[in-house]
């Protein structure tokens, strides 16, 4: 068990260090982005695909399942995620902006 928190540890640490990015691979930036819509959809997702295909081999239905799962999270990261955070950036920079210049026109009255 300490093997184990002290491994965490020491990612944690080379993560913050920037140590860590040497062994950073694009690949790594893909699989982060799919953790949050994996971790959303599989449990519900992948419960409900599993007692429709319960008559499948049970090694079959794993990679069915993981398959399917990493796909739809690819889906939702793509077509939600993706168009979703452009929009809600756009939107903060918008009032962003209105904020600067708002304050800004306060000063020239004055």
């Amino acid at each position: 068990m300490a093997v184990v928190v002290v491994t965490f540890f020491a990612v944690v640490y080379f993560t913050c260090t920037g140590r860590w990015s040497r062994f950073g691979r694009p690949w790594m930036l893909v699989a982060g982005a799919l953790t949050y819509p994996l971790y959303l959809i599989h449990q519900n997702v992948g419960a409900i695909m599993f007692t429709q295909f319960a008559s499948w081999n049970r090694w079959a239905l794993l990679a069915f399942i993981t398959t399917s799962m990493v796909v739809l999270s690819w889906c939702v990261h793509l077509f939600v995620e993706r168009p979703t955070s452009r929009m809600l950036l756009h939107r903060r920079a918008n009032k962003t902006h209105q904020a600067a210049s708002s304050s800004g026109s306060d000063d020239a009255r004055s």
